[in-house]
């Protein structure tokens, strides 16, 4: 509990750093004292300021440094370390591992937790890796938007291009039924094209007949529409799987993205 309470403080400290000089939030922080100043009689000894400095020469300040020294130099040490983000925060990599272990071990509460005050980093990577759990844990959706929301991505036209331009054409598409996108799902090419960039057999013979189901539903047919401008994908089609494959809509055990789709 010490830990957790000791990194929310040093996280909201170096958001503090970050702001402005003019931020009445930042010169509360890195006021300084007249040196005739004392504390009242029956003052607060140990102060929110007072905390966060002994926080920062727990972590920050090098062994041979003595301690009256660092209490005259704690803001600079940390004023460098808030504008360098790269220096300090966890790798993508390793939170990666971290969540894959805990969606493969079922520990969603955890991961929850780990999410909700922020153990895990912002980053839209995660946010993406998140809406891809839809079908192993459904709150990480509305984990992942949250996320996205404090990363200034706040449309679902904007998340939807996002997971197409990292290549989640599988996600995007459970993403636009969950919202009812039906205007972007009436526009298959976007996600065709990404599914053909890919070169992944599977991704595209799913992605293909899952709107051709679509075309189905909406228009009573189940030919990708003129409208639709889809001719070179059917023709891609065409090419990976046969002209015959055009009308075969059984279920291929093999296509696991299919079967996550419900194209059939």
């Amino acid at each position: 509990m010490d830990s957790e309470l000791r990194r929310m403080r040093l996280k909201w400290c170096g958001h503090v750093f970050r702001m402005p000089d003019e931020r009445v939030t930042k010169e509360a922080l890195i006021f300084e004292k007249a040196p005739t100043w004392k504390r009242p009689k029956g003052g607060v000894r140990r102060t929110w300021r007072s905390t966060v400095a002994a926080d920062l020469e727990r972590v920050l300040k090098p062994p041979n440094v003595r301690a009256d020294k660092w209490r005259l130099c704690w803001k600079d040490a940390c004023m460098e370390v808030a504008m360098n983000r790269q220096r300090w925060q966890v790798d993508y990599k390793v939170e990666d591992v971290l969540v894959s272990h805990l969606v493969r071990t079922a520990q969603f509460y955890q991961l929850h937790q780990f999410l909700q005050y922020h153990v895990i980093t912002d980053r839209t990577l995660m946010a993406c890796k998140l809406l891809t759990l839809n079908k192993d844990y459904p709150p990480a959706i509305q984990l992942a938007l949250d996320m996205l929301k404090r990363l200034g991505v706040n449309s679902h036209a904007e998340i939807l291009e996002l997971l197409l331009s990292r290549e989640e054409v599988v996600t995007a598409i459970n993403f636009a039924k969950k919202f009812n996108l039906v205007d972007d799902l009436k526009r298959p090419d976007k996600f065709l094209e990404v599914a053909k960039s890919t070169g992944d057999r599977i991704m595209f013979y799913s992605a293909y007949k899952f709107f051709e189901d679509f075309n189905m539903q909406q228009f009573h047919q189940r030919k990708l529409l003129p409208s639709q401008k889809c001719e070179k994908y059917t023709e891609h089609f065409k090419l990976l799987f046969g002209e015959n494959s055009l009308n075969d809509h059984t279920v291929i055990n093999s296509a696991v993205i299919a079967q996550e789709l419900s194209v059939f």
